[in-house]
């Protein structure tokens, strides 16, 4: 099975795209984590947060959409760089925050980090 970096699709067999949203498949491996919502209103309860950029928010184009109407349209980005996965504000009101505490710059994210936006929390996992 390969799994899409992109939507989380397991894909079985040796197809080149994603039959399930499409994308390019890639024989590479990826490091991936998973960034799981906690009791809010999200289309998804869990989300794959690969090598690819990540935008959280209410606005539909968003890659994780939560619903809560303290969350800006684009809130918060996930990223790769270094090995390692980073959370930055998009320059919001309510601001985002790691463990409790608000980040002002980009902020590395370590296994079980709780990122807190708006009334929501998330939770990422490598």
């Amino acid at each position: 099975m390969i799994l899409c970096v992109y939507c989380g699709h397991q894909n079985k067999g040796a197809g080149n795209f994603c039959t399930h949203c499409g994308n390019r498949l890639s024989e590479t491996p990826y490091i991936v984590g998973r960034l799981q919502v906690l009791g809010a209103v999200s289309e998804k309860q869990e989300h794959l947060i690969s090598e690819v950029e990540r935008f959280i928010g209410r606005d539909v184009a968003n890659d994780v959409v939560i619903n809560d109407e303290e969350i800006s349209s684009w809130h918060s980005k996930i990223s790769f760089a270094d090995q390692a996965f980073w959370v930055e504000d998009l320059g919001t009101t309510n601001g985002t925050f790691v463990n409790g505490q608000r980040i002002q710059e980009l902020t590395q994210l370590k296994n079980e980090d709780l990122i807190k936006i708006g009334r929501t929390i998330l939770q990422f996992r490598v």
